[in-house]
């Protein structure tokens, strides 16, 4: 078995076999170093406990012996050499002096070794001390300890520490097993199972979206796509349908030699749309007259080529955008699995006329040209030019209305010039006064007319602007110092169209008026507030108030017999279908 088939047999395809692999991999790997770490870290300290027993032993030795040497006290010597080899790990300790032994403790195990055979071994911790009395130095105590025990602890806890990693490894694995089966590959199973279905073409094959997680997530999405699928797929139905009808029809065609296949190719020459036939291999098997006459070119020069060199050394250079065409193109050939969609200007030249083209491509699922594709072009020519003039012709309307607002606009200011030069000659301060409110009211309307001419969007206008402008205009015609009266509006992203800004505006006009003459006697200061406010989709809520002396409780808007409030009454509930409070 060759490198290349052990590879091929041990390679992990699987999601879950390299999930688990690399978990089970890693954490081995963690364990056996903490495992390794904690081996190292427990010899290092029997070790180190060794080393500190040795010095002990040498600094008792140190502290006892000399004395007992120096008195030629042997038998406490002996004593306390029996003592000290009760140690655990002491494999030898001698005394000696003046190159005589005084007294000697060794294992069994070792016989007469010298203390040099010791320190030159590995395996032992030796210390050869000085005995000194005074300032003579009478003797030397040679202490030699084993490491056996240290090994036998060290390979015991080995033993236990691999025995408690493979546990740990293989609980685990266990632990992993059951709880990505549950929570991730049963659901990524599932959801593998259902694309594979939808795949053979099975739209309204059901998709677990009842998790909250990430896998739910997805099915949801997969889910959203399936349903656009299918509406898509719904609404080409008729078209697929003939293909596919027309492709079945080819197929027995083939089947029976060929005996109908002129007038097979008689059919497709007369359809309307511009067609390219496409096998397995994305070869061309055939177009039309159609096509011949919209891409400019001849049949018998492109069928048989690969239609995707055709693209990129020929075709692509027929379209206005021709990478973004011929990448859109390609995609279909990368992944010829879905239906594509676009429209495509295609450029003149010679034996070429302009045209807008809609192209649509699908697969080819059954026949001889089964996973071929199919590509449409339908001449929409017509239609964007159609297009093309209805929007010139709605800008021309556009400009029409513009200059009609803008001619009202300019004659109700001519009414309200000629008004008030009929006011500068009476003398009567009642008349006056009536030309004003006539002109006030006209200007609300000239207000309107003047927005709209000024609007992008002609059905409607921006009423917090307007009602800022109008104020200003009231504020200037009443002769009002601004600093004095201050006009506040709250009204926030209403639009009204003219049916509806007219009426509003004279009732701003009468109240606001209202409020400018009467609500602020001996030239007081004060605010007038205007609020409109969308309760519901169909009614709105306009408040005019204001800080000024106010109007007495008793007062009954229905037999007031000013005209402001009469007309105001009128416009609310018979022009807008409202009522008025106070």
């Amino acid at each position: 078995m060759g490198i290349e088939a052990l590879k091929s047999r041990f390679r992990l395809k699987g999601i879950r076999q390299r999930f688990t692999f690399g978990l089970v991999w890693v954490i081995s790997i963690i364990l056996i170093l903490f495992c390794s770490g904690t081996i190292f870290y427990n010899i290092r300290s029997l070790e180190a406990s060794l080393q500190k027993k040795l010095y002990d032993i040498s600094r008792l030795a140190e502290l006892s012996i000399p004395s007992a040497l120096w008195q030629y006290n042997y038998e406490y010597i002996d004593d306390f050499i029996d003592s000290i080899s009760l140690y655990e790990d002491i494999a030898f300790i001698r005394v000696m002096a003046d190159k005589k032994v005084i007294a000697k403790k060794s294992y069994p195990d070792f016989g007469n070794k010298d203390f040099f055979f010791f320190k030159n071994t590995s395996g032992f911790s030796v210390n050869e001390i000085k005995i000194v009395h005074g300032e003579f130095e009478i003797g030397l105590i040679q202490i030699a300890l084993s490491h056996e025990r240290i090994k036998h602890n060290a390979f015991n806890n080995s033993v236990i520490a691999i025995v408690l990693v493979f546990f740990v490894i293989i609980a685990i694995f266990v632990t992993n097993l059951v709880l990505s089966k549950k929570y991730l590959f049963k659901p990524l199973t599932e959801l593998e199972n259902a694309t594979k279905l939808i795949a053979k073409g099975n739209l309204d094959t059901p998709i677990d979206t009842s998790s909250d997680d990430e896998i739910g997530k997805l099915a949801n999405a997969f889910h959203h796509m399936i349903q656009s699928l299918k509406k898509i797929t719904a609404t080409r139905d008729s078209l697929n349908q003939e293909i596919d009808t027309r492709l079945k029809i080819e197929a027995k065609l083939r089947a029976s030699e060929g005996k109908y296949r002129s007038l097979m190719d008689d059919v497709i020459d007369q359809t309307e749309a511009g067609i390219f036939i496409l096998d397995s291999k994305f070869k061309v098997v055939w177009i039309n007259r159609t096509l011949e006459e919209y891409f400019g070119i001849h049949r018998h020069e492109i069928i048989g080529k690969d239609k995707p060199k055709l693209l990129e050394k020929k075709i692509k250079y027929i379209f206005e955008d021709s990478d973004t065409f011929a990448e859109k193109v390609h995609d279909t050939y990368k992944n010829n699995t879905y239906i594509e969609n676009f429209e495509c200007h295609v450029l003149p030249d010679h034996g070429r006329e302009e045209r807008w083209l809609e192209h649509w491509s699908r697969p080819v699922q059954s026949g001889f040209y089964k996973h071929g594709r199919i590509e449409l072009y339908y001449d929409i020519t017509a239609r964007k030019l159609y297009f093309r003039e209805i929007k010139a012709a709605l800008e021309d309307k556009e400009i029409l209305f513009k200059e009609i607002h803008h001619r009202v606009k300019n004659n109700m200011q001519v009414i309200i010039s000629l008004l008030s030069l009929q006011a500068e000659k009476t003398d009567s301060p009642l008349f006056s006064q009536v030309f004003k409110n006539i002109q006030n009211r006209i200007l609300a309307m000239a207000l309107v007319h003047e927005k709209l001419y000024k609007s992008k969007d002609l059905s409607n206008i921006d009423f917090n602007e307007y009602v800022q402008s109008f104020a200003d205009s009231l504020i200037k015609s009443y002769g009002m110092d601004p600093e004095k009266i201050l006009v506040i509006t709250d009204i926030k992203n209403i639009s009204f169209d003219l049916d509806n800004a007219i009426p509003c505006s004279l009732i701003i006009n009468e109240l606001v008026s209202n409020a400018m003459k009467y609500a602020f006697p001996g030239n007081r200061k004060g605010v007038i507030k205007i609020g409109i406010y969308q309760i519901n989709p169909r009614d709105f809520e306009m408040t005019i108030s204001d800080n000024g002396i106010g109007i007495p409780r008793d007062t009954d808007l229905a037999t007031m017999d000013s005209l402001g409030l009469k007309l105001t009454r009128n416009i609310v509930e018979h022009q807008l279908d409202g009522r008025i409070e106070l």
